[in-house]
């Protein structure tokens, strides 16, 4: 029994050690080491992306408005057309990759371009959705992140001279830096850089890199803006076996506003795309609908972290849940659709999070012998949108207890985001995304690379 037992022990070990064994120690060696590398760049280039946001919003949201005498909300009709057209402008005459969220750009660089990016879009990207996001846009950090992490790894990468495979897997390893800081949860981070190429699939090859490169920039990012998780939330629990089954009607439901909010987005960015007007006209034309809706609606406006917190702590007003959950896609739509330059991933997670609490509410009404805290919709529903609306489950699961601090969702969550992520289809807001690695144009490039080190 003992010889059968160590039998399968060394057998299991061999699988799990089959790809590392191939593979001479010096390239990891090199992987392990630029990885790091890419994670102390990465990890600065967040930190000052994050003050510099916060800087320019006491700009724009703050000082403008008390200079000018321009009362809170109408602030939004005039300073967010000017920062989504600035953010166009920049697009326009400098890189036209820095429009829109940005991990369309970095997914086509990594699939059709050999994983290469041009010097300037990084530093560009960065100015673009600065003035976005501070100026109230309905858009996340995170896309941005996405393509500068992204691209930062595809520069070293290249500067190096680096084989395709090696610079894509950078690639990888400088957009999950760039997540695992911004969210401060670096295990979402490596996961979603391997999730993000493929809806059915994961770059396993750049697993190694993505953790040490994540786990470095979110050392150094936290250790200016805390440690803590990004949300405070409370310590819930399922409380019996009948209320899963009310997470899975509640994994139906996201499902559907997955598919509602990638058909919102494409069909406002075709709209946009059909009106020939210059770009910068564009943006700020998204900005000023967007500002239309915040006037009436502030919650929708910028990344929404507040709305956040307080949905996860205690949900209120189911219909004003549901309402901002639809105007925060518009929004959402409005700004990055336009070319404006900001992230889905954020509006997501708040999308996510309202709608969850809606339904929670909702089945606190019909059902409260089952739910004793609607909230744990709210949280459940952060996750499972995740999982269904950008095609990354794993990220999804961990996000959730890395955002929060709560990790005794995780039965609910696994069931909610499984249901929400099958019932979206292949629907994805997430463009450029492929169905696995064998349809990748790249796929077998990088394969023919990978085989050429092994032997």
């Amino acid at each position: 029994m003992a010889a059968m037992l160590g039998a399968v022990i060394r057998r299991k070990i061999r699988v799990l050690k089959a790809f590392f064994i191939g593979i001479p120690h010096r390239f990891f060696f090199r992987w392990i080491f630029l990885a790091i590398c890419i994670g102390i760049v990465v990890g600065f280039t967040v930190t000052i992306f994050h003050f510099t946001v916060e800087w320019l919003s006491e700009i724009l949201l703050e000082e403008v408005p008390e200079k000018f005498h321009i009362p809170y909300p109408y602030v939004f009709l005039i300073v967010t057309p000017m920062g989504c057209g600035l953010a166009g402008l920049i697009a326009q005459t400098m890189a036209s990759e820095i429009k829109g969220s940005g991990t369309k750009q970095m997914l086509e660089a990594y699939h059709e371009k050999l994983g290469l990016t041009r010097k300037r879009v990084p530093f560009l990207k960065f100015i673009a959705s600065a003035f976005t996001i501070s100026s109230g846009g309905s858009a996340g950090y995170e896309g941005p992140m996405v393509q500068i992490g992204g691209g930062l790894g595809s520069i070293v990468a290249h500067e190096l001279r680096l084989r395709v495979l090696e610079r894509r897997v950078l690639m990888l390893a400088g957009v999950a830096a760039a997540i695992g800081s911004v969210f401060r949860a670096p295990l979402s981070g490596a996961f979603f850089a391997v999730e993000l190429p493929y809806v059915y699939d994961v770059e396993v090859v750049a697993l190694l890199p993505c953790v040490l490169a994540s786990a470095i920039s979110y050392s150094i990012y936290a250790s200016f803006v805390g440690w803590e998780p990004r949300f405070h939330t409370l310590q819930l629990e399922v409380t019996s076996i009948e209320e899963l089954g009310l997470y899975a009607i509640e994994g139906v439901f996201l499902g559907f506003i997955a598919i509602l909010y990638s058909v919102i987005f494409e069909k406002i960015s075709h709209m946009f795309e059909k009106t020939k007007l210059p770009l910068p006209i564009r943006c700020a034309l998204g900005g000023f609908l967007t500002g239309l809706i915040g006037v009436f609606y502030p919650e929708v406006m910028g990344l929404g972290y507040d709305t956040i917190e307080e949905t996860l702590l205690e949900p209120k007003d189911m219909e004003r849940l549901f309402i901002i959950t639809i105007l925060k896609i518009i929004a959402t739509s409005l700004t990055v659709g336009s070319g404006a330059s900001g992230g889905l991933l954020a509006p997501a997670i708040f999308i996510g999070t309202t709608a969850g609490g809606s339904i929670g509410l909702l089945f606190k009404d019909i059902v409260p012998e089952l739910v004793d805290h609607p909230s744990k919709f709210a949280l459940v529903g952060l996750g499972a949108f995740i999982a269904g609306a950008a095609k990354t489950p794993l990220t999804a699961i961990s996000l959730v207890g890395e955002l929060s601090g709560n990790y005794k969702l995780l039965v609910p969550l696994m069931i909610a985001s499984s249901i929400t992520f099958t019932m979206s289809g292949r629907v994805s807001l997430m463009e450029y995304q492929v169905r696995d690695r064998s349809k990748s144009p790249l796929g077998k490039l990088a394969e023919m690379n990978l085989n050429g080190v092994r032997q």
